[in-house]
């Protein structure tokens, strides 16, 4: 029996998931404050993993535990996300802090290799196995450089066999390498035994042979050492990771293995964009293949349809599960539906205009809302939502444009996750209605704070238009005077003072009528102040309204007996009576 749940439940699935997480029950041992406890896995990752500890221990999301995994290599601490007490234990969910490490055995390098990449990682994987030891670069998620430990795979030596240095030229070069401690990459470049554009190549190839030689590991132990390091190597390329995995694990994955396991099964596309739209160049027989993927097809008949060897077949079909653009079907699973043209088309937009939309979406799409981010109304139903997401999805996954520089990736890896939430929000009814709820909770919110900045900003424009029409005003400058008064009064209409300046301007221009319509505006917002009813008492003798000037000006006297203008406007009626 389940009971209380503390944090982010286990199956909610809300976030995006770079790395692959296994199924796996190995005893474990848990180090909490001064008590160890003994506790099983239930799924792990590079990332996380998720425990049940025996014993009812009160642990809550942000405790931090020591966790270790024989089985597993994992000896580490660990953050609590997620907690829920079980009859007799307490599952968790942790995040695994510090440099990530693990036994070869339990982690596929594919799913290693994919995870760092999505995740935007900068580290070094440090992999010892095979009696060698191998470092991956990596920066921002992309391999950019590799050395290892066998003399075959050193760049002087795939140079001196490749035949682009002759043996004098290796000589020197591994001389002036052991000497100066120069990388052999500038050093041949620097002694112009290769162009630039030729190292690239040969440094690609480096790096790919090296990681390739990974998937031969069937033992051994990696550690992936987060942060900045210091290059080891003198220049560097960047190579796409499912690039990578595909090409290596259709090269040496065991053919007997692969008929043992994936002759009888039927595959079809990942229902997963972030799998499925890769930065993977297909050759003309992958395509054909892919072209008779539709999950109903057995992987042999697909064999006999494309007309291919078996081995060829076999081959491809493992490394598009390598690299997750396609999965096992479960038995009884309907076909996912997906278009295999999709899959192999690209995305022929300009370069310049698709920077500027991913640029113009990475600074609006959490305002956006699930709903607009996806572009359907509020009442769209799942069809529309999912075909939505997928279109979103072909054109802003990261791996469609590996060429893009770093920032606009990390850009796209934002879009990318926030699409696939609303995704994953809206399609299940629950969480869209929860959605839906606090969704208008912060329209209305938004609405709000809008509304208030309008009239913030507003306030501001008019009050500089106030003290500019002000200045004109002192110097007798009454036309520009009266529209800068006005236009202050268009952008707060609220303030006394705008229309009582506007109605002394128009009043000195002649304008009486118009003077006594801005002075009455201003009596309504500021009834006691005298100097108005002054002004309009002046307006009203310019139209020749004795009474109606001498009311106004007693008004101004009562609530100021030394008003200047009042005063001299009574003087002014006193000696028309008088003539």
């Amino acid at each position: 029996m389940t009971g209380k749940s503390e944090g982010r439940p286990p199956d909610s699935g809300l976030e995006l998931r770079t790395f692959h997480r296994y199924r796996g029950s190995f005893p474990a041992v848990v180090s909490y404050v001064d008590r160890m406890c003994s506790a099983r896995t239930v799924d792990y990752s590079l990332s996380g993993i998720g425990i049940e500890i025996m014993g009812l221990l009160d642990i809550r999301r942000g405790n931090i535990l020591f966790v270790d995994v024989e089985e597993l290599g994992i000896h580490q601490k660990v953050k609590v996300i997620w907690s829920a007490r079980q009859a007799g234990s307490v599952r968790v969910g942790v995040e695994r802090m510090g440099d990530v490490e693990g036994s070869i055995r339990h982690y596929r390098m594919a799913d290693i290799l994919i995870g760092l990449q999505r995740s935007l990682k900068t580290g070094v994987l440090d992999v010892k196995g095979g009696g060698t030891h191998r470092k991956i670069f990596i920066k921002n998620g992309n391999m950019i450089s590799a050395v290892s430990g066998r003399k075959e795979d050193m760049l002087e030596e795939i140079l001196l066999r490749e035949g682009l240095l002759q043996k004098r030229q290796y000589l020197k070069t591994t001389e002036l390498v052991r000497k100066t401690g120069v990388p052999c990459a500038k050093v041949v470049v620097e002694m112009k035994y290769l162009k630039p554009p030729e190292l690239k190549r040969i440094l690609a190839r480096q790096v790919t042979d090296i990681v390739g030689s990974l998937f031969e590991l069937r033992d051994g132990h990696f550690r992936f050492v987060e942060g900045v390091f210091k290059q080891e190597h003198g220049d560097s390329v960047r190579l796409s990771a499912g690039a990578i995995v595909y090409s290596e694990v259709k090269k040496r994955a065991g053919l007997a293995e692969l008929e043992r396991f994936l002759k009888d099964v039927v595959v079809d596309f990942s229902t997963t964009p972030y799998d499925l739209y890769q930065d993977i160049k297909f050759d003309g027989s992958a395509r054909t293949i892919i072209s008779y993927i539709d999950g109903k097809t057995p992987v042999r008949d697909i064999a006999k349809l494309c007309q291919f060897s078996e081995e060829d077949v076999l081959r491809t079909v493992n490394a598009l599960i390598e690299t997750r653009v396609i999965e096992i079907k479960q038995k009884g699973a309907q076909p996912s539906g997906i278009d295999h043209r999709d899959v192999l088309r690209k995305d022929r937009s300009s370069r310049a205009g698709f920077v500027r939309r991913v640029r113009e979406l990475y600074s609006t799409y959490h305002e956006l809302g699930y709903y607009d981010v996806l572009g359907v109304d509020e009442s769209a139903s799942y069809e529309e939502i999912k075909q939505a997401y997928y279109r979103m999805a072909k054109e802003f996954h990261p791996d469609r444009h590996f060429d893009l520089n770093e920032d606009i990736k990390v850009m796209l890896t934002e879009i990318f996750s926030y699409i696939t939430n609303a995704y994953l929000t809206l399609r299940d009814p629950v969480r869209r209605r929860e959605y839906d709820r606090c969704y208008r909770k912060e329209l209305m919110r938004r609405c709000i704070r809008a509304e208030e900045e309008r009239i913030a900003k507003n306030s501001e424009i008019a009050r500089a238009k106030f003290d500019e029409a002000s200045n004109h005003y002192r110097e007798a400058d009454y036309e520009d005077a009266a529209r800068l008064f006005a236009t202050a009064i268009y952008f707060d209409n609220t303030v006394a003072d705008y229309h009582y300046g506007y109605g002394c301007a128009l009043r000195r221009l002649g304008k009486n009528r118009e003077a006594i319509k801005a002075l009455n505006e201003a009596v309504k917002l500021d009834p006691a102040r005298a100097g108005i009813y002054a002004e309009m008492g002046h307006a009203y003798l310019g139209l020749g309204f004795p009474k109606r000037a001498r009311g106004n000006f007693r008004k101004a006297l009562k609530l100021d007996p030394s008003n200047s203008k009042a005063i001299s406007g009574m003087e002014m009626l006193s000696d028309e009576e008088e003539q």
